[in-house]
Formats: structure tokens, C-alpha cells, sequence
């Protein structure tokens, strides 16, 4: 009986430590933010210069109209699409502010109902 006991308190203990770090939920948060497209010219009509990269990501951003993706759903569609030997979130990551500081695209960050 002892043993199943320990057993028991062990199990207990196990539960406790799979809870997510804080890293690990600001990261699972961030999957929600959303990117819109909304134009790839600047305000004198000339086309926004930016990188192969920057352009791939705002060329999907485009094919996805008015609703716009997830930053999940986006970088799952930058694969095949964007060369790069960096993980895909990292490049992402690199041009939303480029981005966004341009006026190629919106970016909304996920609030949590929590706080």
C-alpha cells in the first residue's frame, strides 16, 4: 500500500512540473497576433522597397484579403515560399516591425482574457 502511495504523490508531483513557463505561454499568446495586409505602395503612389523576404511575407499577407492571418497560420504559409536557413517565426519576427513602421501591414497583438 505504501508503494501505490508514493506512487500516487509522485504522479502528483509530475502534474505540477508540466505547467507551462512563462516563456513557453507568451509564446503560445503570440501565435494569435494577427497581420492584415493593407498596401504595398507608400503615401506618394511608390512602391514600399523591402527585402525578398519582406515582399514574400507581404505577398502572402495580400492573398489572404481583408481577414488577414495568424502569426500560426503565417508562418505556416511562408514555408515553401520564403528561402531562408532560419526558422521561419525568427524571420517573421525580423521584418514585422519593418513592416508595420512602412504601412504595408496592420498588426494586432493578441490580449488574452485572462488580463
Amino acid at each position: 500500500m505504501a508503494k501505490k502511495q508514493k506512487t500516487e504523490e509522485a504522479a502528483d508531483q509530475n502534474v505540477e512540473t508540466t505547467e507551462e513557463s512563462p516563456k513557453a505561454q507568451k509564446e503560445r499568446k503570440a501565435l494569435k497576433d494577427h497581420f492584415t495586409f493593407l498596401t504595398e505602395v507608400d503615401a506618394d503612389g511608390n512602391e514600399i522597397k523591402l527585402p525578398p523576404q519582406a515582399k514574400g511575407i507581404l505577398n502572402i499577407l495580400k492573398a489572404a484579403k481583408k481577414k488577414g492571418l495568424s502569426r500560426e497560420n503565417l508562418v505556416a504559409a511562408m514555408d515553401g515560399v520564403i528561402e531562408t536557413r532560419q526558422p521561419l517565426g525568427r524571420i517573421l519576427s525580423y521584418y514585422q516591425k519593418k513592416l508595420v513602421e512602412c504601412g504595408a501591414v496592420d498588426f494586432v497583438k493578441f490580449e488574452s482574457e485572462e488580463g
